[in-house]
This record gives structure tokens, C-alpha cells and sequence, in this order.
């Protein structure tokens, strides 16, 4: 009978790791592209400025 629970707490530590990375990534490419949105409003605003 320990198996089953072995597997589900592998399992749960796995589906939490890969949560709170999935969650960084998705804050990199957030920050990411803000910075990117910026610069080409930047670039583009220059000639009405």
C-alpha cells in the first residue's frame, strides 16, 4: 500500500514544480514583452514629439 502514495506525492511535487516555472516563465515573457511594447511605442511616438 505505500506505492500509490509515493506515486501521488511524486505527482503532486511535479504538477507544483512545473506550476511555479510555468509561472516565472510566464512572468519573463510578460516583463518581456512590456519592455518590447515600450520600445516600439518609444520608436513610433518619436516623429509626433
Amino acid at each position: 500500500m505505500t506505492q500509490p502514495y509515493i506515486t501521488a506525492r511524486t505527482v503532486k511535487r511535479v504538477c507544483i514544480s512545473t506550476m511555479r516555472a510555468m509561472r516565472i516563465a510566464a512572468k519573463n515573457t510578460f516583463s518581456l514583452a512590456k519592455r518590447l511594447f515600450d520600445a516600439v511605442i518609444k520608436e513610433y511616438s518619436k516623429p509626433y514629439l
